[in-house]
């Protein structure tokens, strides 16, 4: 994830492995009852795709 963040070249090839990855962690913090790690991961989420029903849902209910 670190080195798909860093490289803004190629941010649109990782974008969709980067939001599978982000809900995933953001679920995961979740169950843990991270609420301040989940937020983060959901927001990183709705920075990279702004419509995302799921994210949007999620954040609400946090």
């Amino acid at each position: 994830m670190e080195l798909a963040e860093s490289d803004s070249v190629n941010s649109a090839k990782y974008k969709k492995g980067l939001i599978e990855a982000y809900k995933y962690l953001g679920y995961y913090y979740y169950l843990a009852k991270d609420v301040g790690q989940s937020k983060m991961y959901w927001k990183k989420v709705l920075f990279l795709d702004p419509n995302d029903k799921q994210a949007m849902d999620v954040l609400k209910q946090l």
